[in-house]
C-alpha cells in the first residue's frame, strides 16, 4: 500500500495525507476485517490516489450494486428519472447529445463503459432510439437489471472487454477513477474508437473537493476511487495516452458534488 507509481504528470512527487484506520461518514461499508487506507496527493498536480486492502475487484462484480444502490433498482431508476433537471444524469445525458449533435450523424454507435445499473444508458436511448448502445458491466445484478432494456450489454470489466467493432462515442461516466491503471485502459478503448469518434469522462473533481470543509469526508475522495484527477491530472493523462482535450470543464452537480468533464478525440486524427 506505501508504493505509489501512478504517473500523473512529468515529474510527480506524491505526499502521504491522510491515514484511514476507519471509514468516513456517509463511506459504504465494504465488508474488511481491518479497515486500512493511504491518500497520497501529487503536489505537482494535484492529483490523488487511495491505497486500501480493499477487495474492488470482488466487490465490483458481485456487491457493489447492492451497496451502492440497493436491490430494488427499478424504483431506483423511476426515482432518478423523475428528477428531471435536479438529476446529474439529467444534464450529463443533454450536455452529451449536444456535443454529438454538432459533431456527429444521426445514427451513431455508442459503448458506455462501467454502465452501473444503466441510468446513463437507459436515459440516452429514451432520447435518441435510434442509436445503438452497448454496455459494459461487471456487477451482475446491474447487468441482469439492464437486459429488459433495448441494449446491448456485456458483463466484463473493460480490461477484459474485447470486440471488433468500431464506436463513434465511447463513455467513462464516474468510471475512470475506479480504474488502477487508467493509462492503460484509456490506450486501449482507443483502439474501439472509429475515426474522428469521441470519449467522454467525468471524474470526481479533487481541485474543489480538497477546498470543500468536508473534504475528506466528501464522496469525491471514498477509498472506491483509486484515484481523484485534478483538472490538471485529467488533461495530463489525455494527453499522455494520445488524446486531445476538445472540452474540459469543472462543475458541482445537483447532488453537491464536483465534477470534472472532457470531450476527448485521438490526436493522431487532428487536422
Amino acid at each position: 500500500m506505501k508504493d505509489v507509481s501512478y504517473n500523473c504528470c512529468t515529474k510527480p512527487n506524491y505526499i502521504l495525507i491522510k491515514k484511514f484506520s476507519k471509514p468516513p461518514k456517509n463511506e459504504p461499508i465494504y465488508k474488511v476485517n481491518l479497515y486500512k487506507r493511504f491518500l497520497y496527493k501529487c503536489i505537482a498536480c494535484g492529483h490523488f490516489i487511495n491505497k486500501s486492502n480493499i477487495n474492488f475487484n470482488k466487490i465490483y462484480q458481485k456487491d457493489y450494486s447492492n451497496i451502492s444502490h440497493g436491490k430494488d433498482l427499478k424504483n431506483k431508476l423511476l426515482k432518478i428519472m423523475s428528477l428531471k433537471s435536479k438529476s446529474d444524469n439529467y444534464h450529463r445525458v443533454r450536455r452529451i447529445i449536444k456535443f454529438l449533435d454538432i459533431h456527429s450523424k444521426e445514427k451513431i454507435e455508442v459503448l458506455d463503459v462501467g454502465s452501473g445499473f444503466g441510468i446513463f444508458p437507459i436515459a440516452l436511448k429514451k432520447i435518441k432510439p435510434k442509436w445503438s448502445i452497448t454496455a459494459i458491466e461487471p456487477d451482475r445484478e446491474n447487468v441482469n437489471f439492464i437486459k429488459d432494456f433495448d441494449i446491448n450489454i456485456k458483463k466484463s470489466f473493460i480490461e477484459n472487454f474485447t470486440t471488433t467493432n468500431k464506436f463513434d462515442f465511447i463513455s467513462l461516466n464516474k468510471v475512470v477513477e475506479h480504474l488502477v491503471n487508467p493509462s492503460r485502459v484509456l490506450i486501449k478503448i482507443s483502439k474501439f474508437l472509429k475515426k474522428n469518434g469521441i470519449i467522454y469522462i467525468e471524474v470526481p473533481d479533487a481541485d474543489n473537493a480538497y477546498k470543500n470543509k468536508l473534504k475528506f469526508n466528501r464522496e469525491e475522495f471514498f477509498a472506491d476511487h483509486h484515484h481523484i484527477f485534478s483538472k490538471k491530472s485529467l488533461v495530463n493523462i489525455a494527453k499522455e495516452t494520445g488524446y486531445k482535450a476538445k472540452i474540459v470543464k469543472q462543475i458541482k452537480e445537483p447532488s453537491n458534488k464536483y465534477t470534472i468533464y472532457t470531450f476527448l478525440k485521438k490526436e493522431l486524427y487532428e487536422k
